[in-house]
């Protein structure tokens, strides 16, 4: 059970302990989380370490430790030894790091989803373009998804020329969970390596033990439902990956293993990083099961509720979603990028909700996420309100 002084989840008080605008209902935990006031507070005292003396704080050996200590307590969220992880910006800035460390070579190929993050998209193409390189988009079934689909169309776009396949754990436009286990299994039999954009899912699902999914990466943020502050991400590498990556940012530790050359980037904010522990505690005092199960109920009433309030029947499918979906707008909405900013505007400004618009081949979607803060009523004012910005 939770401490006694633990507010409700739902509750004014459980919103006010993430420091949320009372004016506002925040529906998009899953665009750049939240920072619980606790660990803020954790984050604070850091800073104040840090600027009491920043050479000694610095000290290579000093900080090292603290880098490992950090790494050690993700291990045993996400998996493997602390040996195996280490820290980047962002899960983007980590796969920027696995596809330049790739040594792309005239006709080698990338395999990404139409339903990837646009911003790892970008990074796909910079690095492939110098060297004649190619990306190729594999097209998964959508809305009418299934996961014997999903996979299929990723082995229909391997080639023998595949360098790398880069898929989500979670989609960022459609709320998805991907077999990836079953990816991995088959990247392993053609032989191609397989890096996984967790962005969403520390945290989020119910299970997550990244090596035991079999895939050669694995990038994820922690800013998102893993509570620590925004400018933390996380990247593992198998063990026959790990001496062939190199961060994006080349500094003293070249040349020294994959640790050392991703513990010590330079001068950088490192108290993200330091707050993995108050993250963690934070998340666990609450109760990680009973978050897991009210950030799930929310979900599979919400569904159901916004569609019958939209009167539309295509959203993420039950059996692919966890703690965020994507529900369709109706068809007569423009599906453009324009308009769903327009919409996001008029949502927040006129109804005090914020909310992601989402515009995907060519269809405006709502992308909603669960967060101990939000209650089903408040979903319940999400479809009366998007009723009316749509009229």
């Amino acid at each position: 059970m939770p401490p006694a002084d633990t507010p409700a989840f739902g509750s004014h008080e459980m919103a006010a302990l993430f420091g949320l605008d009372p004016d506002i209902v925040y529906f998009n935990h899953g665009g750049y989380g939240v920072t619980p006031a606790p660990v803020r507070v954790t984050q604070d005292v850091w800073r104040r370490q840090i600027e009491a003396n920043p050479t000694a704080f610095f000290d290579r050996e000093h900080f090292v430790s603290l880098v490992r200590v950090a790494a050690n307590r993700v291990a045993t969220w996400l998996g493997g030894g602390g040996e195996g992880w280490v820290f980047v910006a962002n899960a983007t800035a980590g796969l920027n790091s696995v596809l330049r460390s790739l040594g792309l070579a005239s006709g080698d190929e990338i395999v990404l989803t139409d339903h990837g993050y646009n911003a790892v998209l970008q990074a796909a193409l910079y690095e492939s373009s110098a060297p004649g390189a190619r990306v190729v988009t594999a097209h998964l079934p959508w809305p009418d998804y299934s996961h014997d689909g999903a996979v299929e169309a990723i082995a229909r776009a391997i080639t023998p020329r595949t360098k790398l396949v880069i898929v989500d754990h979670i989609t960022s436009p459609t709320a998805l969970i991907l077999p990836v286990a079953r990816i991995a299994e088959l990247c392993r039999a053609k032989n191609v390596p397989l890096a996984v954009d967790g962005a969403h899912a520390p945290g989020h699902l119910r299970e997550l033990d990244v090596p035991a999914l079999g895939a050669d990466i694995y990038v994820g943020n922690l800013h998102k439902w893993a509570f620590v502050p925004r400018g933390c991400g996380v990247l593992w590498a198998s063990p026959s990956w790990r001496e062939r990556l190199h961060p994006t940012v080349i500094s003293h530790g070249y040349g020294q293993g994959y640790t050392a050359e991703f513990d010590w980037q330079g001068t950088h904010d490192p108290t993200p990083m330091l707050c993995v522990d108050a993250a963690f505690d934070f998340a666990e005092r609450i109760g990680r099961a009973r978050l897991v199960a009210w950030n799930f109920g929310l979900i599979e009433h919400a569904v159901p509720s916004l569609c019958a309030a939209l009167e539309v029947n295509q959203a993420t499918p039950a059996e692919a979603r966890a703690m965020m979906a994507t529900v369709a707008l109706p068809s007569r909405v423009p599906g453009t990028r324009d308009n769903a900013l327009a919409l996001k505007r008029r949502l927040r400004e006129q109804h005090g909700l914020e909310a992601q618009i989402v515009p995907f081949q060519d269809r405006a979607w709502v992308r909603i996420a669960a967060a101990p803060y939000l209650s089903a009523d408040d979903f319940g004012r999400l479809g009366v309100a998007l009723r009316k910005v749509l009229d």
